[in-house]
């Protein structure tokens, strides 16, 4: 079951949507409609044909309001520099999903994880709120 907004903006979500069982294809294809500039941490270079670009942190978010876990945080590495960072999932049967991964390319390398709440509204924009209703309102149309 999805408890969106652990966030603290509410507690559980009583809709009938929270009630669903959601799997990870559906949430994932959730997800990528919902995702747009306003979610984006890297608004000013979100593309549409990289829609993933800048969604780690919040996705993320949203994957653990449904299925718990952790948030491992990690440096995203070009030739041994750090350029950014990017964040995934680990279940809590421990399996990694990792639903933006497309977003840096193929020419990187994930430095060593950390786990510690990614940071989702440094904008002054609630992005986790955001992206959270939008995958709700997808999921109602469903």
């Amino acid at each position: 079951m999805c408890r969106y907004w652990r966030s603290g903006i509410m507690s559980q979500r009583t809709d009938s949507v929270a009630a669903m069982a959601i799997d990870i294809d559906t949430l994932t294809k959730a997800l990528q409609a919902s995702w747009g500039s306003d979610t984006s941490d890297d608004r000013d270079i979100w593309r549409l044909d990289n829609r993933a670009r800048g969604q780690c942190a919040v996705t993320a978010k949203v994957v653990q309001d449904c299925y718990g876990g952790t948030l491992p945080i990690a440096s995203v590495l070009s030739d041994g520099e750090s350029v950014e960072a990017h964040c995934w999932n680990v279940l809590p049967s421990g399996e990694h999903v990792d639903l933006t991964a497309s977003q840096s390319g193929s020419d990187y390398e994930i430095g060593e994880a950390i786990e510690k709440e990614p940071v989702v509204d440094h904008t002054g924009i609630n992005r986790h709120h955001l992206l959270a209703e939008g995958v709700s309102e997808y999921l109602a149309k469903q």
